[in-house]
């Protein structure tokens, strides 16, 4: 699944469920349910795989 920026704000990820690899660029990095990240207002797209529950907030 891939994830695209809605507007010009940070992006908050909360993975309540699961577990999913973000790929940004050449780098991947692994989340588990309970770790949250924050997607800089800057970043355009990027990519996800897994199987998880994912709680999207943008301020």
């Amino acid at each position: 699944m891939s994830w695209e920026k809605k507007n010009d704000a940070f992006t908050v990820l909360m993975c309540t469920e699961g577990n999913y690899e973000l790929f940004y660029e050449h780098d991947a990095y692994s989340f588990k349910k309970g770790d949250t990240v924050l997607i800089p207002a800057t970043t355009e797209y990027l990519k996800l795989a897994g199987k998880a529950t994912l709680l999207e907030i943008s301020i």
